[in-house]
């Protein structure tokens, strides 16, 4: 899994609300939460490869958590999720509406969803991006068009010839 290439601007940055002075492995830094997942600020000097040292991770994870390559440059503020992403935005936070320059990978790390499965729920295709004003769903199943209802004619199924079935029952 190679992951997405992440152009500079779609990384999504850190507004830093929920602080948590917590250590892992043998690291003294801070570990943040959203949506019950872990994840770090990224700082300067920062490498995949320095990450996964420091916080005793094996050198996929971060990747993979992140969706994207290990060969991708780390950004000093960048979220580095250090857990397995959500399938659904935590409880509240239903929908999401795009505003000017967000990508669907950015709007995955912001709330800390599966970008595979923001595509699906919202019936996206992968590598496309939504408009601006377009409003996604966070949580619960694909969104689905309303099947019209078809309705019969009462003189239509008066007309019609019954239909026995029969069946052997062992």
């Amino acid at each position: 899994d190679q992951g997405v290439d992440v152009p500079d601007h779609d990384i999504y940055y850190a507004d830093n609300k929920k602080k948590k002075a917590v250590t892992a492995g043998k690291s003294q830094r801070q570990i943040f939460e959203n949506n019950r997942v872990k994840y770090i600020i990224v700082k300067e000097g920062d490498s995949y490869t320095s990450l996964t040292a420091e916080l005793e991770l094996l050198p996929w994870q971060l990747s993979k958590y992140n969706e994207t390559s290990e060969n991708r440059s780390l950004s000093e503020g960048q979220i580095l999720y250090i857990q397995p992403k959500r399938t659904n935005a935590e409880a509240g936070k239903k929908i999401h509406k795009v505003k000017s320059g967000e990508t669907m990978y950015s709007i995955s790390q912001k709330y800390g969803v599966r970008l595979d499965k923001l595509y699906a729920r919202n019936q996206i295709e992968t590598g496309t991006e939504p408009q601006t004003g377009t409003e996604l769903m966070l949580r619960g199943g694909a969104k689905r068009p309303k099947l019209p209802l078809l309705e019969i004619a009462a003189d239509e199924s008066e007309n019609e010839e019954e239909m026995i079935f029969e069946f052997d029952i062992e």
